[in-house]
């Protein structure tokens, strides 16, 4: 609920735009620097509540020939259940699952999928935001995440079960050649750690799903756990 309560509030307090106004019967908020498909726009909050909103992004300056998305923080299950996404770092975007984050302190940006591709609220920096690996190792999840075309710029994104994400700048590099070639992200998370794609492998082979490694302990690559 926090989480919501912060983004409620972030709506109600961006600044308004010049280029474009909203009328008193359409109860939106503009915002400065939104981002869709790596572009900066402009883009108008339609209508909220405390568990959805409605968001215009405009075509360059055009409203009228941008695109709408609605996104569910939770929603009401086939059962009447309710169901809270927002506390997993997941929305629901046009009725599709997606995962969203604030990458820049004032912005709240989405990943892409086949529906749409990703788009962002409140100052967001320009660049698309590229989700290069997710990987689990319960109670943790993390996510690699790269903004534009530039390998200096990937930051990971770590979240403990419901709690708030953390993000670690990371620093790339790759490690063998051809097919066995794998990436590899190395951040300071309450210490050194890395997370890398599997590559190829020796005599130890990886668990069935496994997707990734995670490095606890530079300086003991036994000390290595799989995630999925």
């Amino acid at each position: 609920m926090r989480l919501i309560s912060f983004l409620f509030v972030l709506l109600l307090a961006s600044p308004a735009s010049a280029q474009w106004k909203c009328t008193g019967e359409d109860r939106c908020n503009d915002f400065q620097q939104c981002i869709w498909d790596g572009q900066l726009t402009w883009c108008s909050k339609a209508s909220s509540n405390a568990v959805s909103f409605g968001l215009k992004f405009a075509d360059d300056l055009n409203f009228a020939g941008g695109y709408d998305v609605f996104v569910e923080w939770a929603f009401e299950d086939e059962n009447g259940d309710w169901i809270e996404l927002n506390d997993h770092g997941y929305a629901l975007v046009d009725g599709v699952k997606t995962k969203f984050w604030n990458t820049d302190p004032d912005c709240v940006e989405f990943e892409a999928k086949d529906q749409h591709p990703s788009f962002g609220y409140g100052e967001c920096s320009s660049g698309k935001l590229v989700n290069l690996l997710s990987c689990s190792l319960p109670p943790y999840n993390f996510n690699v995440l790269r903004k534009g075309d530039q390998g200096d710029k990937d930051w990971v994104a770590i979240r403990q079960g419901t709690y708030s994400e953390e993000y670690a700048d990371a620093k790339f590099t790759t490690e063998g050649s051809g097919v066995c070639r794998k990436a590899i992200w190395s951040f300071d998370h309450n210490g050194p750690m890395s997370i890398s794609k599997l590559g190829c492998y020796g005599e130890v082979v990886p668990p069935k799903d496994a997707i990734g490694k995670i490095i606890i302990d530079e300086d003991d690559l036994n000390r290595g756990f799989y995630c999925y």
